[in-house]
């Protein structure tokens, strides 16, 4: 199927690049508050041969309403606890479109395990929020929220996301592994939930980490060592 689009709906894509790099800027802001440190905060626009591609696929009705990622954001951080954060500062500051919260990785089937990364599409500010002047005015973001079906915003951690590229080249997108026998695609399913155990591992000992730099020894009596041996050299 075509999308049906009209001559201002084409016209809507010479803007939204403008619309990612406000929606970068947006969520950066989001994380400053709490002072959460991200790897990266990431937002592309999806071009016009894309968006077609994606209509071409499925049978949208309305495609402008309908495509939830035609500016789509991706927030990877470094362990569990600060994705869950990220995830819950946007459902409080955004709306979350109804049915668009989720982790599609729960509903692969355990063959196909290993994705593990939180996707909310957001259909703008919630009331209250709006006057924190993050969303500019008449700007590129709010418009795109007026015109298109929604932002989707992808929350993972590092580990997460070094499995989820390495897949998505080798067996979603990947030519070789469509091409094998059925019996080598099974050999590569299961090694790539072995390596989906691993990083899940990593990520707990990650966890770890975090929770013995977060909770450091009583220096104070160092402190007052080195301040008595100051006062005996004066």
């Amino acid at each position: 199927m075509t999308a049906d689009l009209s001559q201002d709906d084409y016209c809507n894509w010479d803007w939204l690049p403008q619309a990612a790099r406000e929606a970068e800027a947006v969520l950066s802001r989001l994380l400053a508050e709490p002072s959460i440190k991200a790897h990266v905060i990431t937002a592309r626009a999806k071009t016009i041969e894309s968006f077609l591609k994606k209509c071409a696929h499925k049978e949208y009705p309305n495609p402008m309403a309908e495509v939830t990622d035609t500016v789509a954001a991706r927030i990877i951080t470094y362990s569990v606890t600060d994705r869950d954060r990220v995830a819950e500062l946007v459902r409080v500051r955004f709306h979350v479109k109804e049915n668009e919260d989720r982790n599609p990785g729960d509903e692969r089937p355990v063959k196909k395990r290993g994705y593990d990364c939180i996707h909310l599409v957001v259909t703008g500010e919630r009331v209250g929020s709006g006057d924190s002047g993050w969303l500019i005015r008449q700007g590129y973001l709010a418009n795109y929220f007026k015109k298109f079906g929604g932002l989707e915003i992808q929350v993972r951690t590092v580990a997460a996301h070094a499995w989820a590229e390495f897949e998505h080249a080798r067996r979603y997108k990947g030519e070789a592994y469509h091409a094998v026998t059925l019996h080598d695609q099974a050999t590569v399913d299961q090694l790539f939930g072995a390596a989906a155990d691993a990083r899940k591992a990593l990520d707990e000992i990650f966890e770890s980490i975090d929770r013995v730099l977060a909770n450091p020894p009583n220096r104070l009596p160092r402190l007052l060592m080195v301040l008595q041996s100051h006062r005996s050299t004066i």
